[in-house]
């Protein structure tokens, strides 16, 4: 506050020599007083001793004096506000004011988000505090702190905002389920203020997207179709720093196994390889497993290492202990299985005597007779044959039987 002039008027005694109607002037002297109120009136001025007698009629005595204000303590008159701004493209300005006499001094302090206590900012002496800010300045506190000899002051505290643009965390991944069932994409992204998601479909493979209405949370849930099937969804994230897109995930419709090709039963000679074949469609590619009955189809046991679509195995020439076995294919994907048709194998196996005809001595003219057994697959057919040379042979007419009897 600025100093005060003021005149003030003095009268003298009679004393000293003067008549009581002389005036008398003295030249005054200022001493400044060591503390004033601002708001006071009073002056205080001393009268120097050289005073001129020998005037006629007393007159008043002017004098010229200074009034200084009096020491006032800081008091806050300008807070700073709150202020958002873009990470890497804006700076920001903090301001205060306050009055005080002597005029205070101000420091700029901050306190950083999570702590509660303020720590002084170098160099941030002036009223406005500007500065680039930082990512992690986001939610840290600002205020001023006014300083004079009378006391201090300090501002209310301003936060600042550091906005940063989304960036992807975790992207949609493929997915596939049966019709009917449910579907679920999930995203996540960074970014300050936490972003908006708008989930978004392609029928195209990528092609353009759209809009999903109603399609704004983190995890994007839908019912399985044929109407689904391929399509493409990708999420995007927005703040207003900015947007970005995750990348996009492709939906499957699984459907189950559908036999395509059934094995065919067989009839294979032993000691040749041989062997089944079968398929089926189905989403995803089903995998296969071949099984076996012993029992005549009652019941089925997997046989090990038979996963591809054709069994094969061999039986040695005179081995027909899979004859009759009954073999059948199981598919299976995520969306269920399939079970081929019974397939009966029929292994032929050479003939193998089991019983040789024995020399035989007979009287001419009485009966003789010849016995034979032989095993295989199918049951062997008979031929008798006969040598009248010790020889060449030469077949018996109409002996078939495993007995013959002349």
């Amino acid at each position: 506050m600025e100093s005060v002039r003021a005149r003030s008027r003095w009268y003298l005694p009679a004393a000293r020599g003067l008549t009581a109607k002389q005036p008398a002037i003295a030249a005054a002297s200022v001493r400044p007083a060591p503390s004033f109120h601002a708001e006071a009136l009073e002056s205080r001025t001393l009268l120097s001793s050289a005073i001129v007698p020998s005037f006629a009629d007393p007159a008043p005595i002017a004098a010229v004096g200074t009034i200084l204000p009096r020491q006032a303590a800081p008091v806050v008159t300008v807070n700073p506000i709150d202020h958002t701004v873009i990470a890497g493209k804006n700076f920001v300005s903090f301001t205060a004011a306050a009055s005080g006499f002597p005029a205070p001094t101000v420091q700029w302090q901050t306190s950083p988000i999570g702590r509660f206590f303020f720590t002084d900012i170098a160099g941030a002496t002036l009223a406005t505090y500007t500065f680039a800010p930082a990512v992690t300045q986001n939610g840290s506190k600002f205020r001023a702190v006014f300083t004079n000899v009378r006391g201090t002051a300090t501002t209310a505290a301003a936060t600042l905002t550091v906005q940063t643009a989304p960036v992807v965390t975790s992207n949609p991944l493929n997915a596939a389920a049966p019709s009917g069932h449910s579907i679920s994409f999930t995203a996540a992204a960074s970014g300050t203020p936490t972003p908006t998601v708008q989930w978004q479909v392609s029928n195209n493979g990528g092609s353009t997207f759209s809009n999903i209405s109603g399609a704004t949370s983190l995890t994007y849930s839908f019912t399985a179709s044929s109407a689904s099937n391929h399509d493409t969804y990708r999420a995007v994230f927005s703040n207003p720093a900015g947007s970005v897109t995750s990348t996009f995930a492709t939906f499957t419709l699984q459907t189950p196994p559908v036999i395509t090709t059934q094995p065919l039963s067989q009839t294979v000679k032993a000691g040749y390889v041989h062997g089944f074949r079968a398929a089926a469609s189905g989403v995803p590619t089903p995998t296969v497993q071949w099984q076996v009955s012993i029992n005549g189809g009652t019941t089925f046991a997997d046989l090990a290492g038979a996963t591809s679509t054709t069994y094969f195995f061999s039986e040695g020439k005179y081995d027909g202990s899979r004859n009759g076995y009954k073999y059948r294919a199981v598919f299976t994907n995520a969306a269920g299985f399939a079970t081929t048709a019974i397939a009966t194998l029929t292994v032929q196996t050479y003939p193998v005597p089991t019983h040789n005809p024995m020399n035989l001595t007979v009287n001419a003219g009485q009966p003789a007779s010849f016995h034979v057994a032989f095993t295989g697959t199918p049951t062997p057919t008979i031929q008798w044959q006969v040598s009248t040379n010790g020889g060449s042979y030469s077949n018996i007419s109409g002996a078939h039987s495993a007995d013959y009897n002349f």
